[in-house]
Protein backbone atom coordinates (compact mmCIF):
# COMPACT_ATOMS: atom_id res chain seq x y z
CA UNK A 1 0.00 0.00 0.00
CA UNK A 2 2.92 2.50 0.63
CA UNK A 3 3.83 2.21 -2.76
CA UNK A 4 0.75 3.05 -4.24
CA UNK A 5 0.66 6.30 -1.57
CA UNK A 6 3.76 7.79 -2.14
CA UNK A 7 4.77 10.11 -4.97
CA UNK A 8 7.73 11.19 -6.65
CA UNK A 9 7.26 14.64 -9.00
CA UNK A 10 10.46 16.08 -10.27
CA UNK A 11 10.68 19.16 -8.79
CA UNK A 12 8.35 21.86 -8.99
CA UNK A 13 7.77 23.91 -12.18
CA UNK A 14 9.38 27.39 -11.85
CA UNK A 15 10.71 26.31 -8.37
CA UNK A 16 14.40 26.39 -9.14
CA UNK A 17 14.13 22.68 -8.22
CA UNK A 18 13.36 21.05 -11.11
CA UNK A 19 16.77 19.12 -11.44
CA UNK A 20 15.57 17.57 -7.81
CA UNK A 21 12.91 14.67 -6.77
CA UNK A 22 10.46 15.82 -4.35
CA UNK A 23 8.72 13.16 -2.13
CA UNK A 24 5.77 13.94 -1.25
CA UNK A 25 4.05 11.36 1.47
CA UNK A 26 0.95 11.88 2.78
CA UNK A 27 1.53 10.61 5.74
CA UNK A 28 -2.24 11.73 7.39
CA UNK A 29 -3.94 10.31 5.18
CA UNK A 30 -2.13 6.50 4.74
CA UNK A 31 -2.66 6.94 8.83
CA UNK A 32 -6.48 7.23 7.79
CA UNK A 33 -6.49 4.56 5.10
CA UNK A 34 -4.81 2.05 7.69
CA UNK A 35 -7.30 2.49 10.73
CA UNK A 36 -9.66 1.94 8.30
CA UNK A 37 -8.75 -1.26 6.87
CA UNK A 38 -7.66 -2.06 10.41
CA UNK A 39 -11.49 -1.33 11.07
CA UNK A 40 -12.50 -3.47 8.56
CA UNK A 41 -10.70 -6.09 9.25
CA UNK A 42 -8.82 -6.13 6.08
CA UNK A 43 -5.17 -5.28 7.65
CA UNK A 44 -3.50 -7.53 10.51
CA UNK A 45 -2.22 -5.41 12.72
CA UNK A 46 1.34 -6.47 13.34
CA UNK A 47 1.51 -4.90 9.74
CA UNK A 48 1.18 -1.71 11.61
CA UNK A 49 3.57 -2.03 14.52
CA UNK A 50 5.98 0.29 12.66
CA UNK A 51 3.26 3.06 12.47
CA UNK A 52 1.35 2.21 15.70
CA UNK A 53 2.36 5.03 17.86
CA UNK A 54 1.62 7.49 15.25
CA UNK A 55 -1.77 5.64 14.22
CA UNK A 56 -2.54 5.90 18.13
CA UNK A 57 -2.02 9.71 18.03
CA UNK A 58 -3.78 10.76 15.07
CA UNK A 59 -7.00 12.65 15.09
CA UNK A 60 -8.90 11.51 12.15
CA UNK A 61 -11.20 13.93 9.68
CA UNK A 62 -14.30 13.09 11.50
CA UNK A 63 -13.00 13.63 15.08
CA UNK A 64 -12.54 10.23 15.52
CA UNK A 65 -9.47 8.22 16.69
CA UNK A 66 -8.41 4.77 16.00
CA UNK A 67 -10.26 3.64 19.36
CA UNK A 68 -13.26 5.12 17.82
CA UNK A 69 -12.79 2.99 14.71
CA UNK A 70 -11.59 -0.27 16.34
CA UNK A 71 -13.46 -0.30 20.19
CA UNK A 72 -16.16 -2.57 18.75
CA UNK A 73 -13.40 -5.72 18.19
CA UNK A 74 -11.29 -6.54 21.35
CA UNK A 75 -8.60 -8.34 20.21
CA UNK A 76 -7.82 -5.94 18.08
CA UNK A 77 -8.32 -3.23 20.90
CA UNK A 78 -6.01 -6.10 22.72
CA UNK A 79 -3.31 -6.05 19.68
CA UNK A 80 -3.24 -2.31 19.61
CA UNK A 81 -2.53 -1.84 23.60
CA UNK A 82 -0.09 -4.80 23.43
CA UNK A 83 2.70 -1.97 21.19
CA UNK A 84 1.97 0.39 24.17
CA UNK A 85 2.34 -1.62 26.79
CA UNK A 86 4.39 -4.59 25.89
CA UNK A 87 5.25 -6.25 29.01
CA UNK A 88 2.47 -8.08 30.59
CA UNK A 89 3.95 -8.27 34.03
CA UNK A 90 4.41 -4.66 34.38
CA UNK A 91 1.62 -2.55 32.77
CA UNK A 92 2.90 0.84 33.97
CA UNK A 93 5.80 0.08 31.53
CA UNK A 94 4.61 2.19 28.72
CA UNK A 95 5.97 2.81 24.94
CA UNK A 96 3.53 5.49 23.93
CA UNK A 97 0.08 7.08 25.38
CA UNK A 98 -3.17 6.03 23.51
CA UNK A 99 -5.16 8.82 24.06
CA UNK A 100 -8.93 8.34 25.23
CA UNK A 101 -10.86 11.61 23.68
CA UNK A 102 -14.40 12.18 23.32
CA UNK A 103 -14.96 12.56 19.65
CA UNK A 104 -15.05 16.05 18.41
CA UNK A 105 -17.37 14.79 15.38
CA UNK A 106 -20.72 16.28 14.15
CA UNK A 107 -21.41 14.12 11.39
CA UNK A 108 -24.03 11.78 11.62
CA UNK A 109 -22.09 8.79 9.87
CA UNK A 110 -19.87 8.94 12.51
CA UNK A 111 -20.16 7.16 16.59
CA UNK A 112 -20.99 10.74 17.45
CA UNK A 113 -20.00 13.71 18.91
CA UNK A 114 -18.77 13.58 22.38
CA UNK A 115 -18.81 10.04 22.80
CA UNK A 116 -15.61 8.32 23.67
CA UNK A 117 -15.02 4.90 22.83
CA UNK A 118 -16.08 3.67 26.23
CA UNK A 119 -19.66 5.17 25.31
CA UNK A 120 -19.88 3.70 21.73
CA UNK A 121 -19.20 -0.23 23.58
CA UNK A 122 -22.12 0.49 26.00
Amino acid sequence: MLQKLITVENGHHGSGYESKLVASFPFTFFDWKIINELSKGNLAVDLCQDNMSTLCLNILPNGETLLHKICQDDDLVKAVFSFSQPNEEDRAHILFEIPFLKSLSSDPNSAGEGLSPLHIVL
